[in-house]
């Protein structure tokens, strides 16, 4: 469990009152933000966002199947995969860019700090993934003894590392009719009564598997202090 705005030593004072709490609990199926007052849910003010872990580690598996390996049959794998090497970007076009190749035309060096290679396991030798810095010279022939056939599967992944949990703030990016998680946030603040908006901004409480994902935590803390400091200057 992730406290956004307190590490538990501040005490509350008369603008920020214990009993308002916002928990944003994103799960395996779906992300869901809920007012609390005084432990009660405001039912009015709840929204949902229709992903959550199983969807991302879904949208991983098809990824992957069309740019380096069939995937769909390997849940398994491809969540460890997801939960070692996955992150939220505060730059996401930046890191977008850095990570992209080119054409033949425009053949550039990608940024190693975000591509890496991935060991998958073969359960004989290998039981769970290794992340290896990116080689590109030598991530796909393995690491066998001279002369021999390796048997690693390696596997480079560059913006899948942060596109595939980007869809969370942004499902429009595959499709999706939905408002991202931040919109969500601001929808159920929004239905609350107005002196209690502040309060919940910085009572937010992060919770569930997602809640792993690094960057995550920053990534909302910045659109909601925005919105929190929009409401303070306003009141």
């Amino acid at each position: 469990m992730h406290t956004l705005f307190n590490d538990g030593n501040r005490i509350q004072d008369e603008h920020q009152p214990a009993e308002c709490l916002l928990v944003i609990d994103s799960g395996y199926s779906h992300t869901t933000v809920t007012p609390l007052i005084n432990g009660r849910p405001v039912q009015h003010a709840i929204r949902r966002l229709d992903i959550g872990g199983k969807f991302l580690t879904n949208y991983l598996k098809e990824q992957l199947s069309i740019r380096a390996f069939y995937a769909m049959d390997e849940t398994y794998v491809v969540n460890e995969l997801k939960e070692s090497v996955c992150f939220v970007s505060e730059e996401f076009s930046r890191h977008l860019e850095s990570t992209w190749k080119g054409g033949k035309r425009d053949r550039r060096e990608v940024d190693t700090s975000i591509v890496i290679d991935y060991v998958l396991p073969d359960y004989e030798t290998v039981h769970h993934g290794v992340i290896r810095p990116h080689n590109p010279s030598t991530a796909v022939k393995g690491s066998a003894p001279q002369g021999q056939p390796s048997r690693e599967k390696v596997v480079t992944l560059g913006n899948e590392r942060f596109t595939i949990p980007e869809l969370l703030f942004n499902p429009g990016d595959v499709g999706m009719k939905e408002a991202g998680l931040p919109a969500i946030v601001m929808e159920s603040v929004d239905a609350l009564p107005e002196g209690l908006r502040p309060a919940m901004l910085v009572n937010i409480v992060l919770v569930g598997g997602n809640a792993n994902i690094p960057g995550l935590q920053t990534r909302l803390y910045v659109y909601t202090w925005s919105y929190h400091a929009l409401l303070a200057a306003n009141w």
